[in-house]
């Protein structure tokens, strides 16, 4: 599984440069190192929360959040309601 899973989140990024759907293949290439990998499986949940929330994927800040050099969401772009 890690060799599976390092290969599709290599070729993720590599299709973040060049024609193709990267934004699809990066989190199959995270969901399948998420089975071995803790960090992958935290990281997977980072990137579901965004999309389902809302996140401006242009904001630098955003990202540092998602690859948890954040430890909190800026307050405008949390949920309502959460803490």
């Amino acid at each position: 599984m890690l060799v599976v899973g390092t290969t599709v989140l290599l070729l993720g990024v590599i299709l973040l440069v060049t024609p193709g759907p990267a934004f699809v293949v990066i989190p199959i290439g995270l969901a399948i190192l998420s089975i071995e990998f803790a960090w992958a499986k935290h990281l997977l949940s980072r990137v579901r929360q965004g999309v389902q929330t809302g996140m401006d994927w242009r904001d630098w800040e955003e990202w540092r959040w998602m690859a948890g050099l954040r430890k909190r969401r800026r307050k405008r772009d949390r949920e309502p309601g959460s803490r």
